[in-house]
């Protein structure tokens, strides 16, 4: 499930800093304490303190507890602080239950608990003393429903994430069947009719069968570059296809994609892609984003690409991981240029190329035409 912009933010914000079990923790132990002390007798406090152990031990545990588990928990709460006349475990019991029965049986079972709720203090407590008090209570019950749903929608769009991404590896790796198996069986076809020329051309033409079996064996040579090029490095078309790519991954995942490119020379295109497409799968490899941008320019001088993205808590420590940096580099010291990647303020990541026009193998015919920006940008 698709999460709006906004909400997608908010998750992500929470995933990253913990913000909404930290907030649920200090709340339930304030209270907690509270009640502890307050408690009108020994049973009451002993209530308060097993309702304030069994609950944080449900939060902290809430992923690998089953649903059965979690109502008893829940239920337990919800009848020990009924009968105990501790209403602390009582509404600390009733979030879990919302959460673990889901909200439509939930409310039910919430109102019918309110209402016991209401009955059993009715007769050593006034009219609007009662009305304030369930009014408290169910204001407890919301903050804590309500931190707890964000957490879980966090956690759920982390592990959609993690789905999204192996799918997009599934793909990839039956793209790379597909690729692999055309140029094995075009390479082999067309050694198969080299072949069957040089058996027809010995009973002939010695030099003719020479001849054929050179383009033999340079046809497997070939064949294998590519083979092993297909197989250690990514199969890159150019820049507009992974700008489609990306726009694809970064809308189902709920980030803010702005691209803004220029026609660059075909010299530098291949590359360019190939930096888009890693920085992208960095990107969500390493940082919880909301927000990335690309931009592509092309002068006389200089073809520049830039790719940044927020989310990045590495950028706090200086220290940001990176796959495939390396090869990065290779590829733009390669053509003459330059490469920086490092971290920005405001949690940001920056990737950023330069690759002088002058160091092209020919000349640009880009930079002698008016470069036309893309209306994505």
């Amino acid at each position: 499930m698709r999460l709006p912009g906004r909400t997608a933010g908010l998750g992500s914000l929470f995933t990253e800093v913990g913000l909404a079990r930290l907030v649920t923790w200090t709340f339930v132990l304030l209270m907690g304490s509270n009640a502890i002390f307050e408690a009108r007798s020994t049973v009451e406090a002993t209530c308060a303190v097993a309702g304030l152990v069994l609950f944080l031990a449900w939060e902290a545990g809430q992923q690998r507890i089953g649903h059965r588990a979690a109502v008893g928990i829940g239920a337990a709460l919800v009848l020990g602080g009924l009968g105990t006349h501790c209403h602390f475990a009582f509404w600390l019991g009733l979030p879990v239950l919302l959460l673990a029965l889901g909200l439509r049986r939930g409310l039910a079972v919430t109102v019918l608990a309110l209402g016991a709720f209401a009955w059993a203090w009715s007769g050593s407590t006034t009219a609007p003393a009662l009305a304030i008090l369930l009014l408290g209570l169910v204001m407890n019950i919301l903050l804590i429903y309500l931190f707890q749903s964000i957490a879980v929608t966090a956690r759920t769009l982390h592990e959609a994430r993690g789905d999204l991404a192996t799918t997009e590896v599934d793909a990839e790796r039956n793209r790379l069947a597909a690729e692999l198996n055309t140029l094995i069986g075009q390479t082999l076809q067309q050694v198969a009719v080299r072949a069957e020329a040089a058996r027809a051309g010995l009973a002939t033409e010695e030099k003719a069968a020479h001849a054929q079996l050179d383009d033999v064996e340079a046809l497997i040579t070939r064949g294998l570059d590519q083979l092993r090029l297909l197989t250690f490095e990514p199969v890159i078309d150019e820049v507009e296809t992974e700008i489609r790519t990306a726009e694809t991954l970064c809308r189902r995942l709920g980030v803010r994609f702005v691209p803004s490119a220029d026609d660059v020379d075909d010299a530098v295109n291949p590359t360019f892609a190939l930096l888009l497409r890693e920085s992208v799968t960095n990107m969500f490899k390493h940082a919880d984003p909301t927000r990335c941008t690309m931009v592509l320019r092309q002068d006389a001088e200089v073809a520049l690409f830039s790719f940044t993205n927020d989310g990045a808590p590495c950028a706090r420590t200086g220290a940001c991981p990176g796959t495939g940096q390396r090869r990065w580099r290779a590829a733009i010291e390669g053509l003459g240029g330059t490469l920086e990647a490092g971290p920005m303020s405001g949690d940001r990541y920056r990737v950023v190329a330069r690759v002088p026009v002058a160091s092209f193998d020919h000349p640009s015919t880009g930079a002698a035409r008016a470069l036309q920006r893309s209306s994505r940008g």
